[in-house]
């Protein structure tokens, strides 16, 4: 049975790690605009590029509010209203 195989098994640990990631941040985030440096160390997290993919998740899905048309380091962050 490939449920019980051990790379599945890692990759539904991996995806707990990311689904508590995303949590931590829609509570870290605020009515004001943060960037994206900022909310990672608000969750402490030092993957910048994996928080950056899940607020652009969050954006995409009206669960965050995204600030900003230039480059995604420009970016800022706040809770939807």
């Amino acid at each position: 049975n490939a449920y019980h195989q051990p790379a599945v098994e890692l990759g539904k640990v991996a995806a707990a790690g990311q689904l508590e990631l995303m949590l931590a941040l829609r509570e870290a985030l605020s009515a004001e605009p943060r960037d994206v440096a900022a909310l990672a160390t608000a969750v402490g997290s030092s993957d910048r590029a994996g928080v950056l993919s899940l607020l652009r998740h969050l954006a995409a899905n009206g669960r965050a509010r995204r600030e900003g048309d230039g480059p995604p380091w420009t970016w800022r962050f706040a809770a939807p209203q």
